[in-house]
């Protein structure tokens, strides 16, 4: 082969890795993702199965100084670097409040709420299709509650917050975020 023959097929084989650019943009979105992932709780760390990751990421936490944690940080994006990562961006972003699943998810249970509350008892079956787990008569009982205390407040010029309307969209995130951890998809 002739030197520029030997160029040639370098050039071809260049073309065909990321430039060191792109190499670094991608460890910094996976730096970012791991800094995510310490953010996460055990609970909803459960899905994760790497066990060297979950181990980094318990070390990380522990970690409280500036270039230590960097290093453990640049580790984790290390080992994140050597799996396929989009289930641990889905597992991220079910529970990061920016991302547009968590939001979706957000929006249909206050949608279900609303239902719930102004008495469109067909949610409940909707409900009950996305979550198996659901207690229809602790569900039923709350929304009761609920439209109660907001009659309550219309008479009376109640300045308090409607706790029952609150606590009906907790028990539906509860149920959301159990299901999430189960490993099942989010409302949507």
């Amino acid at each position: 082969m002739t030197e520029r023959q030997h160029m040639k097929q370098d050039t071809e084989q260049d073309s065909e890795q990321p430039s060191k650019s792109q190499r670094k943009r991608d460890m910094q979105e996976l730096r970012v993702l791991g800094e995510k992932l310490v953010q996460l709780n055990d609970e909803q760390l459960a899905p994760l199965m790497q066990r060297k990751i979950l181990i980094a990421i318990q070390d990380c936490r522990k970690i409280t100084k500036g270039n230590a944690r960097k290093r453990q940080l640049q580790y984790i994006a290390k080992l994140l670097k050597g799996i396929e990562v989009n289930d641990v961006r889905t597992l991220v972003d079910r529970y990061d409040a920016s991302s547009r699943s968590h939001l979706r998810q957000f929006h249909q249970l206050e949608k279900w709420r609303e239902q719930l509350i102004s008495g469109d008892y067909a949610a409940l079956d909707d409900i009950a299709a996305h979550y198996p787990d659901l207690d229809r008569q602790y569900l039923k009982q709350l929304t009761r509650k609920s439209i109660l205390e907001g009659e309550i407040r219309e008479n009376e010029q109640n300045p308090n917050a409607p706790i029952q309307f609150r606590k009906i969209f907790q028990y539906l995130k509860s149920l959301a975020d159990s299901n999430a951890s189960n490993g099942s998809n989010p409302a949507g």
